[in-house]
């Protein structure tokens, strides 16, 4: 009885340690400090680096014109990068573009790189069409711009030292 005791609390000791010693970087972030992963039918970047494994066969890093490192994609002159952040759930949807292939669906949490070749407009909604998202990169231009409805609002990340700065999304 009393080995059966010592083996119980033995054993609670053993798991108290195991649920302390779980490193702290098991519990999500959202300060974006780590690498950007963006895949879409065009691309796919990693850290940095780019990938595509067909068509022209593209690993690794370099400058796009937009001096947004780890982006070359063949035929683009620009790139649009914007992140979703608190917005309401599920995500933002696609509505409409013109100049790039911007991903149909984007949920809260992510940023998006998206090669033009020129102009460039994307409408995105919020659940239920509730807000309204619209991003625009004129031609000759490299800081995209955006305009906001409803429950969402957007601005250019005052905080980003990137050039073109991306834009945030939020919820109201």
């Amino acid at each position: 009885m009393i080995r059966t005791v010592r083996g119980a609390a033995l054993t609670a000791v053993l798991a108290a340690a195991a649920l302390v010693s779980i490193p702290a970087t098991a519990v999500a972030d959202d300060s974006h400090t780590g690498p950007d992963i963006v895949i879409n039918n065009i691309y796919q970047v990693a850290g940095g680096g780019i990938f595509n494994a067909g068509g022209d066969n593209i690993v690794g890093n370099g400058t796009s014109a937009g001096e947004m490192p780890g982006l070359v994609v063949p035929g683009s002159s620009a790139v649009v990068a914007f992140e979703v952040g608190n917005v309401p759930y599920p995500g933002l949807s696609r509505v409409s573009q013109e100049g790039g292939d911007y991903p149909e669906f984007v949920p809260p949490g992510y940023r998006v790189f998206v090669p033009v070749s020129g102009a460039s407009t994307a409408v995105y909604q919020s659940d239920e069409g509730r807000g309204h998202v619209t991003i625009t990169l004129k031609a000759g231009e490299t800081q995209p711009t955006c305009t906001a409805d409803g429950n969402l609002r957007c601005e250019i990340d005052p905080r980003s030292q990137d050039f073109p700065r991306p834009l945030i999304i939020d919820g109201r």
